[in-house]
C-alpha cells in the first residue's frame, strides 16, 4: 500500500498541472459565467423565477462539457510523463469535481432540486471525468504527436456524445443528468439509472484494464 501511494505521489508531482493554478482557474472561470448571469438582481425577487432558468441550463450544460474536456486534457498531459501511473489520474480529476462544489450548491439553491438528486448528478459525472482521464491518458501513451492527440481527443468526445445521443442514452452525460436535474418522478427508471452506472463502471475497469496492460508503468 505504501509503494502505492508512493507511485501516485511521484507520478502527481511530475505533472505541470500542479504548478500551473490556471488549469483550475480556468475551469471555475468558465463554469462560472453562466452561474454568475443567472443570479437574480438584488433589486427583484421575482428574478428568481425568471429569466434565471435558461442561464441555470447553460450552467449545467458548460459545466458538463468543460468538466469532460478537462478530464480528458488532464488525461491527455499526465500520459506524456514516461513515468505516470494512470491511477494516479484519480486524484486530480476528483479534486477538478471538489472545487466545483460550491457552484452546484448555488445551483441547487435556485432551483430547489433535491439534494440527493445533486449527489447522484454528480457521482455519474465525476464517473465520467475519470473514463475520459483515462482515455485521454491512453491516447498520449499511443500517439505522441500532438496533432494526432488533438484531432483524435475532440473527434472521439464529438462521436461518443453523438452516438450516445441516439442509442445507449444512460451513457450520455447530458441525457443522464438531465433526468437528475428535472423534477420528473424516477419511478421506472430503475433500468436507465442502473445502466447508466453500471456502464461507467464497466467502461472504466476496461480502461484500468488497458491502461494497466499498455505498459509496465501503469502498474
Amino acid at each position: 500500500m505504501r509503494a502505492w501511494r508512493e507511485k501516485i505521489r511521484a507520478s502527481w508531482g511530475e505533472s505541470a498541472l500542479l504548478v500551473t493554478p490556471g488549469w483550475w482557474l480556468g475551469y471555475l472561470v468558465l463554469t462560472g459565467v453562466p452561474l454568475v448571469l443567472a443570479l437574480p438582481a438584488p433589486s427583484r425577487i421575482d428574478d428568481l423565477l425568471e429569466p434565471r432558468i435558461n442561464f441555470l441550463s447553460l450552467f449545467s450544460a458548460f459545466a458538463i462539457l468543460l468538466f469532460i474536456l478537462y478530464a480528458l486534457n488532464m488525461g491527455v498531459a499526465y500520459g506524456k510523463s514516461a513515468s505516470s501511473s494512470a491511477i494516479a489520474l484519480l486524484p486530480p480529476v476528483t479534486f477538478l469535481g471538489v472545487i466545483s462544489l460550491p457552484y452546484w450548491a448555488v445551483y441547487q439553491g435556485l432551483t430547489a432540486l433535491a439534494v440527493e438528486r445533486l449527489l447522484f448528478a454528480l457521482i455519474y459525472l465525476l464517473g465520467q471525468g475519470w473514463c475520459w482521464a483515462y482515455a485521454g491518458w491512453l491516447i498520449a501513451r499511443r500517439w505522441p504527436s500532438e496533432i494526432v492527440q488533438f484531432n483524435i481527443k475532440y473527434a472521439l468526445v464529438a462521436v461518443v456524445l453523438l452516438v450516445t445521443f441516439f442509442v445507449l442514452h444512460p451513457l450520455n452525460p447530458f441525457l443522464m443528468l438531465s433526468l437528475w436535474f428535472s423534477e420528473s418522478p424516477l419511478h421506472g427508471q430503475g433500468f436507465f439509472l442502473a445502466f447508466g452506472y453500471g456502464g461507467l463502471a464497466l467502461i472504466l475497469a476496461a480502461l484500468h484494464l488497458w491502461a494497466s496492460r499498455f505498459t509496465p508503468s501503469a502498474e
